[in-house]
């Protein structure tokens, strides 16, 4: 399944109006959603698969810390 920026932008657009979708598709996959926490559980997935692809890394931190007391 390739996910494009516009297939996530299209579940923002649904996230941000507050209305949940029965149905979700992109490309051959079709997800039925319950809730809105279905929606966001999706979208990062869909978001983690889309930067992969796009050889993206992944943010991190770094510590800064003193040495002693």
């Amino acid at each position: 399944m390739a996910v494009t920026q516009a297939d996530l932008e299209r579940l923002d657009a649904a996230i941000a109006k507050s209305a949940v979708l029965q149905s979700f598709t992109v490309g051959s996959s079709t997800w039925t959603f319950r809730s809105a926490a279905d929606m966001k559980a999706l979208r990062a997935e869909l978001a983690r698969q889309l930067a992969a692809s796009g050889g993206t890394a992944r943010p991190y931190r770094l510590a800064a810390t003193r040495k002693g007391v």
